[in-house]
């Protein structure tokens, strides 16, 4: 079982990376949030199987197409992967020492999710704290879902910070409260699925 920083949103300056069925999406915003680059690249249907890459030359050449269009101003980046592929659990821990939540929520990860815990990435956000505990939430993705990508990025002289499903990346841009509820749908030239969020949480 390994953990992934910055899963969620990290620090360094960066640009997005959306990675989807069949398509690279990239964008770059300035200090004032505007889009300062953007670009995107139709994969070719043979690159995936399953949300698992096959085809890392094709993904290679489509990164370096999108870096070419797009003029990103740096080679590191965030990921997005779809939703499809990733889980989300609400999870609550007792009172104790912050540094201590990691290891503690990686002895309960087995009983989150249905795969050994050699097979996962997680990582995990804090949603709520009280006087008696912890509310999170973690979300975990199959390994060879980010492998073969990861791989490919760093070959494509790109460096990676952290990967998020794509829902988790949008969510962030819009205004649900704990409670609240929301539909996103996302349409591409896969087909299409939809995701139920309660707050910042994937139902």
């Amino acid at each position: 079982m390994s953990a992934l920083s910055a899963f969620f949103i990290p620090k360094q300056r960066h640009f997005g990376l959306s990675i989807g069925r069949g398509s690279l999406r990239g964008v770059e915003v300035d200090a004032l949030g505007k889009v300062r680059a953007a670009a995107e690249v139709i994969l070719p249907s043979e690159v995936f199987k399953d949300g698992i890459l096959v085809n890392k030359e094709m993904f290679i050449a489509g990164i370096k197409k999108l870096l070419e269009i797009g003029k990103f101003s740096t080679v590191y980046l965030s990921v997005c992967f779809s939703e499809a592929y990733a889980f989300s659990r609400e999870f609550s821990l007792p009172n104790l020492p912050f540094s201590e939540i990691r290891e503690a929520i990686s002895w309960n990860v087995k009983e989150l999710f249905p795969f050994p815990e050699n097979e996962i990435y997680f990582d995990w956000k804090l949603l709520a704290k009280t006087d008696r505990d912890y509310k999170v939430i973690v979300v975990a993705v199959q390994k060879p879902i980010l492998d073969g990508p990861i791989d490919a990025l760093i070959l494509a002289g790109l460096k990676p910070l952290g990967f998020q499903p794509g829902t988790a990346a949008v969510s962030k841009l819009l205004t649900i409260k704990s409670g609240q509820h929301a539909i996103m749908a996302e349409v591409n030239t896969k087909g299409a699925y939809v995701t139920l969020l309660e707050g910042e949480k994937t139902l």
